[in-house]
């Protein structure tokens, strides 16, 4: 029920075959198309389609992969891809595939598959029931034409229609002329007629295709008395220039008019669309022609309506006009913005990349295409990156409608970590540009590009001597601290000891805090050195290193001693005092008479004995003013007022003072 054939030019294949060719029809046996004679039937062979679902993969299916037989999996209906332009039906009709070859080595052969029509549709005329009834004057002139609805056919080429016939069982008095390039078929009066002798006429009228098949309309045409005045219209062909496709639907586009010299019912014309057109309606009685859609200078643009006018007399006549409409373009497009590669995460006109700060200087960020559906000026498109802030990015144009943005500059995610980059297009149209824009977010993934760097590389802290170590922990003595500016784990520190026979000293990896792990006697040894070292978790794993002096001074032996009497006080003062007013001096000193066991500091902690307003809290109304003799360890602290004292809102206030001397480690002594 089918065949195929093929040919071969320049190892390009063209193979031939029906359509509508019955579902597992074999089109070819792959293996003897692609394969040498030399390769056996037993050498193992895989043949593969490149695609799947794709047009026009989709019609067929490679049975038995090793035997290669290319088979039909979906009916190919050529009229179809005709009319959806899938194939050009002008000249062949030609679907191409990709064939994957896998043996010793894997081969791309391409091969045509060529369809060809077949006569699977027969002429159809479009009157109801295949009737056609028509009236004409007795008086009509020898020559005169009857247009006729052509006959459609949606097979191709030679199996279109390719002529009409007319029968009848009598002699008719007028002939069918007909034009297949233009679609035209008309009766043409040949003989005078005369209604008394004949007053109608029933015949066919056949349309035949180049493959015998044929479609019937059967005519009924009746002859009337004389109106012998027919109408005429004003003008033959109106031709319309530079009509808006943005034109309102139901606006009237133009009025024809004709005139009968008859008069009465003879004289009465109406006016009639012949065309099948659904943009376009006419008024009978006016004329008005009438834009029933929306005109779309892109999908068409130009128009061509044929206008009859018939009076209402006994055998109708009717004259005939062309209204040609030629569309003009408006700005009704917006320039679109195609990024590629597609898979990229979009939303509407916001796109979001996320970019390596390693990236070298032109890499590629992204490629654009910019389209717009328009003509003319209102088409053409420009285009530029936003660079009113500084940005690593520059756009590089390869063609009027393509570009990419690529770095100008390296990127430091620790300088700038996202950027919001405005990419703008605008058409030339008039009277007003139609614009777009595409948004990108640029977020700037971490590299591993910075080590930690130590607050301080050379550190000297003073240790007391004879401390008692009473827990398995140690006691803590210094916390060392670095900072990493990179995110996440490239910017998570590990603190260690690179001492190789350290047992002195103990750090926590995660707080740097150092402690101490035995009791010194500076006797023994007064100065201990630590190499301490800040790596960051990123891969590979940066590090910076830092030395701790630690100095053995003198047993921190005695906490501060003030001259309060059991560390507690109780002071008043009038809530009227000025400021700068002394409430109480506190005298303090240390036994420790070396400079850093009797050095001594002071720390303030107010607190209330009701819940008051955070405002309350924070202004505290009093300051706390130290003198410090260091070579007598003696520490005064004086309480003066610094604020407004409004007993009704605050009666008293508690304080705690502790005082700390600078031992390592400290005592202290609090005084509440």
């Amino acid at each position: 029920m089918f065949f195929c054939c093929f040919c071969q030019q320049q190892e390009h294949f063209i193979i031939r075959t029906l359509e509508k060719l019955p579902v597992h029809s074999e089109v070819i046996n792959l293996r003897r198309l692609l394969l040498s004679k030399n390769v056996s039937d037993s050498q193992n062979v895989d043949f593969t389609l490149a695609k799947r679902d794709d047009f026009p993969y989709m019609f067929f299916l490679i049975n038995h992969s090793t035997r290669g037989i290319l088979t039909i999996r979906k009916e190919i209906d050529r009229d179809d891809l005709c009319r959806l332009r899938r194939c050009r039906c002008d000249t062949w009709c030609d679907l191409e595939l990709e064939i994957f070859v896998n043996s010793d080595q894997f081969n791309i052969e391409l091969i045509t598959i060529r369809i060809l029509d077949q006569n699977d549709h027969s002429p159809q005329f479009l009157s109801v029931n295949n009737q056609l009834n028509l009236t004409i004057v007795e008086n009509a002139p020898i020559g005169a034409m009857i247009k006729l609805e052509p006959a459609v056919d949606h097979d191709q080429g030679e199996n279109g229609i390719i002529g009409y016939s007319i029968t009848s069982a009598t002699a008719l008095p007028f002939s069918l002329r007909y034009d297949l390039s233009r679609g035209d078929l008309s009766l043409v009066i040949e003989e005078n007629l005369d209604r008394e002798r004949v007053s109608s006429y029933s015949f066919d009228i056949i349309a035949h295709d180049g493959g015998n098949q044929t479609g019937l309309l059967h005519v009924n045409l009746n002859i009337d008395d004389v109106n012998d005045s027919p109408p005429k219209f004003d003008q033959s062909i109106y031709t319309l220039q530079n009509i808006s496709e943005n034109l309102p639907m139901n606006s009237i586009l133009m009025q024809v008019h004709a005139t009968d010299d008859d008069q009465g019912i003879n004289g009465e014309i109406t006016y009639h669309l012949l065309n099948r057109d659904n943009c376009f309606q006419i008024d009978q009685i006016t004329g008005n022609v009438r834009v029933i859609c929306q005109l779309d200078y892109e999908m068409k643009t130009n128009y061509q309506l044929e206008i009859e006018a018939r009076d209402d007399g006994e055998g109708v006549k009717s004259d005939f006009c062309t209204i040609i409409i030629n569309l003009i373009d408006e700005n009704d497009n917006y320039p679109l913005i195609d990024i590629y590669p597609n898979d990229i995460q979009n939303d509407s006109n916001n796109v979001h990349l996320f970019l390596s700060e390693s990236l070298p200087i032109n890499s590629l960020v992204l490629s654009l295409s910019v389209t717009d559906r328009d003509s003319g000026d209102n088409g053409r498109v420009t285009w530029r990156l936003d660079q009113s802030t500084s940005l690593p990015f520059e756009l590089i144009r390869l063609t009027e409608t393509t570009g990419e943005i690529r770095t100008k500059r390296l990127l430091d995610r620790e300088y700038v970590s996202e950027y919001n980059v405005k990419f703008e297009a605008h058409d030339h149209g008039k009277p007003k540009a139609k614009s777009n824009q595409l948004n990108i977010h640029v977020t700037i993934v971490d590299e591993n590009d910075n080590a930690p760097k130590f607050r301080q590389n050379d550190i000297h802290v003073t240790l007391s001597e004879h401390v008692q170590v009473n827990h398995p922990n140690g006691y803590e003595i210094y916390q060392i601290q670095a900072d990493d500016f990179d995110q996440d784990q490239n910017g998570e520190i590990s603190y260690s000891i690179l001492n190789p026979k350290n047992k002195f000293f103990e750090i926590d990896s995660q707080t740097g805090i150092i402690r101490a792990m035995v009791e010194f006697d500076r006797k023994q040894q007064d100065v201990y050195i630590l190499n301490i070292q800040a790596s960051d978790k990123g891969t590979p794993s940066l590090s910076s290193n830092a030395t701790v002096t630690f100095i053995i001074i003198a047993r921190n032996e005695h906490p501060p001693k003030c001259n309060i009497e059991k560390n507690s006080a109780s002071l008043f003062l009038k809530e009227n005092s000025k400021q700068g007013t002394i409430i109480s001096t506190i005298s303090c000193h240390d036994d420790d008479k070396d400079a850093e066991n009797g050095q001594m500091s002071v720390h303030a902690n107010w607190w209330f004995d009701r819940v008051e307003t955070n405002q309350l809290k924070t202004n505290i109304p009093f300051e706390i003013m130290t003198k410090n003799n260091v070579s007598e360890s003696i520490l005064q602290v004086i309480i003066i007022v610094n604020g407004s004292i409004d007993h009704e809102l605050i009666s008293s206030y508690q304080l705690l003072l502790t005082i700390s001397d600078n031992g390592n480690p400290p005592q202290s002594t609090n005084i509440s």
